[in-house]
């Protein structure tokens, strides 16, 4: 907008970015999850949103936003499933030993506070990923995890997608719109695995997770050929990613039955690698900041030309550590752009910072003390009934 119009916020009264969060964003005193103790502090915190109908009537001087449905296109209907994973012990103690990390470098200039955040993301995926920032700054490589067989492939996460996708398999769904793509009355394992219609995307960005979670894949049954990665290494160009989408989709039209059942990517398959003509189900080990990116990863399949009526969109969260606060984040975002572009309304509330029941349980669930955390969280509830009588 400030492209478009370089003196808008001025002529609106707002000069700087601590003007604009005094007119649209309330602030709080809230409960929240300090990132590296895991901890329940008290902080600043966005609770809701206001005059909402100034910056809409600043957005909508230069912009229209339409919906899928409202263009009329036919969507399948998403189903959101979140599954909690407690990690291994091994996550946990790295977890801690970033979390102290942290809190020794607190304060300190200089500090590498950014990189131990962003090992404790990793460490949530599989403890392999980890990397003493000190001495080791390298990144491991999709072909050495792959053929590095001394690294166990497993993490709590991995096996629990990987069970989702097994037991999707092993019920055998067909598409709704070309159940010939499968024929119900060959009913071995082999031909679950070799031409099931249901397809699953997974989303992850540690190149070396796509080996692991593809040695774990084919541990539990899923043949090699029936599994493509889409990454910076296995597909380095357009064409490439184009072919391997192909033969996921294959061809209904045509009879073409599809090469692959799963689809292992990451960042480069976020835009024109269109994956939607049977995805059944996405699967997300790890999770972006901002809801354009999640979007965009859902939109692989999640969109016109599907074959599903319903598309199962999994989300897989280490309890106890960054994951929780994260994908709250997101969905708080996700909602106060639904109620600035599509309600009337001049102002909302911010579901990630509600202290109603689902993110009570939830904050007390990922904390590092959860006995703490909830008497804490009852305390503050306490009071604050106290305070409305």
């Amino acid at each position: 907008m400030q492209l478009v119009d370089p003196s808008l916020w001025r002529n609106a009264g707002l000069t700087n970015p601590e003007q604009y969060i005094d007119r649209f964003l309330r602030i709080e005193p809230m409960p929240v999850l300090g990132t590296a103790r895991g901890n329940l502090e008290i902080a600043a915190a966005c609770t809701g949103f206001v005059n909402l109908h100034e910056l809409r009537d600043l957005l909508f001087r230069y912009a229209e936003f339409k919906t899928g449905e409202q263009v009329g296109l036919t969507l399948p209907t998403p189903k959101n499933r979140v599954e909690t994973i407690a990690m291994s012990e091994q996550q946990v103690g790295l977890y801690e030993t970033l979390r102290e990390k942290i809190e020794e470098l607190s304060g300190k200039r200089g500090s590498s506070i950014l990189g131990a955040l962003s090992q404790m993301s990793l460490v949530a995926i599989h403890p392999g990923l980890y990397r003493d920032t000190a001495t080791d700054e390298t990144k491991i490589t999709y072909r050495a995890a792959l053929n590095d067989l001394s690294i166990d492939p497993h993490s709590p996460k991995f096996d629990a997608c990987v069970r989702r996708i097994r037991k999707t398999m092993d019920a055998a769904v067909s598409c709704p719109t070309n159940p010939a793509l499968r024929d119900p009355s060959v009913g071995t394992a082999d031909h679950v695995r070799g031409a099931s219609s249901c397809g699953h995307i997974i989303f992850c960005e540690p190149v070396a997770a796509h080996a692991w979670l593809k040695r774990v894949l084919m541990e539990a049954g899923v043949a090699d050929a029936r599994i493509a990665t889409i990454n910076a290494e296995t597909a380095k160009g357009g064409e490439e990613r184009t072919q391997l989408a192909r033969a996921f989709n294959g061809d209904p039209d045509e009879g073409i039955e599809p090469q692959y059942d799963v689809v292992i990517a990451n960042q480069v398959a976020y835009e024109g690698v269109d994956l939607q003509t049977r995805t059944c189900e996405i699967h997300h080990i790890d999770l972006p900041w901002e809801p354009a990116t999640l979007q965009q990863r859902n939109g692989r399949g999640w969109r016109q030309g599907n074959c599903f009526p319903i598309i199962t969109l999994n989300y897989y969260i280490a309890a106890r550590s960054a994951d929780g606060p994260r994908f709250a984040m997101i969905d708080g975002k996700a909602h106060w752009m639904g109620e600035l572009l599509s309600s009337a309304n001049r102002e909302t509330n911010n579901p990630a910072m509600s202290l109603t029941g689902d993110r009570s349980a939830q904050l007390a669930m990922l904390s590092a003390n959860p006995e703490e955390a909830e008497r804490k969280l009852e305390a503050m509830k306490t009071a604050a009934r106290a305070e409305a009588i």
